[in-house]
């Protein structure tokens, strides 16, 4: 006759893997529907944000204005860093006075960020409106400083 340990496989106390598991992967699963959000890009504060691209696009061509496109995504978080901080900022939203703003999140407008070529975000592009060439364009988060002096910078 052959000793067996207790609790099955190896030595020691057998351990409920398949509930310890499960405990994990649940944990994880309330994490993730739990976790703070940053607030979005504040659509209704000082920068009055379009959210779909190409109203905006033909409201820029009507204004004669230029078009600033904020790419970004909800679960980006150098993109919520910039919504919290840089786009409420008011000497920010007094400089995009001369502009028509919009906010893409690359999640639902994915079209948007093929047509521009925007693999990293956030991306903060300025584009003529009438025919869609980009005259400048920023990657990463920008402090508002950092994007007012961008956007004053010469093309």
């Amino acid at each position: 006759m052959v000793a067996r340990p207790v609790g099955g496989r190896g030595g020691g106390i057998g351990m409920p893997w398949g509930l310890i598991t499960l405990m994990i992967g649940a944990a994880v699963f309330w994490a993730v529907l739990h976790r703070p959000q940053l607030p979005p890009p504040a659509k209704d504060g000082a920068i009055p944000w379009r959210t779909d691209f190409e109203s905006a696009r033909l409201a820029a061509v009507t204004a004669g204005k230029p078009l600033l496109v904020d790419f970004s995504a909800t679960w980006c978080g150098p993109c919520q860093i910039m919504a919290q901080n840089t786009w409420t900022d008011p000497t920010v939203a007094k400089a995009l006075d001369g502009y028509v703003a919009v906010s893409v999140d690359v999640d639902t407008q994915s079209n948007a960020a093929m047509q521009y070529g925007v693999n990293v975000i956030p991306a903060v592009l300025v584009i003529d409106p009438n025919n869609g060439q980009v005259v400048k364009r920023a990657e990463g988060a920008l402090d508002p400083q950092s994007f007012i002096d961008w956007l004053n910078e010469k093309p």
